[in-house]
C-alpha cells in the first residue's frame, strides 16, 4: 500500500484473483480440503454486507435495528425497501 507500483486499492467484488487463489490455496488445499478459487469472497468490509444481506435472502424480509447503532443500515434498508411505507410524518416504523 506504500509503494506507487504495488497499490491497488479497492478490488473487484468478490476480490482480486490472486488474493482469492491465494486464500484457497493456502488455508484450504494445502490442508487437503478441496475448494475453487471462486468459491472465496473477499469483502470490502462487514458494514456493506450487512446492508446487502436482505438482498440476498429477498426482498419480503423484514429487518429491526436496535436504536440508532447502525445507521447506515437502517438507511440502506430503507432504500432497499425493506421497511415498508412511511407514516404520514415520514417516519418509518418497520
Amino acid at each position: 500500500m506504500s509503494r506507487r507500483e504495488t497499490f491497488r486499492g479497492y478490488g473487484p467484488e468478490q476480490g482480486y484473483e490472486f488474493l482469492r487463489h491465494a486464500i484457497a490455496q493456502t488455508e484450504y488445499r494445502d490442508r487437503g480440503l478441496e475448494i475453487a478459487d471462486d468459491e472465496i469472497f473477499v469483502s470490502d468490509g462487514s458494514k456493506c454486507d450487512c446492508g446487502n444481506i436482505l438482498d440476498i435472502l429477498g426482498s419480503r424480509n423484514r429487518v429491526a435495528v436496535n436504536g440508532p447503532g447502525l445507521p447506515g443500515l437502517r438507511g440502506h434498508q430503507r432504500h432497499g425497501g425493506h421497511t415498508g411505507p412511511a407514516d404520514d410524518a415520514g417516519a418509518y416504523s418497520g
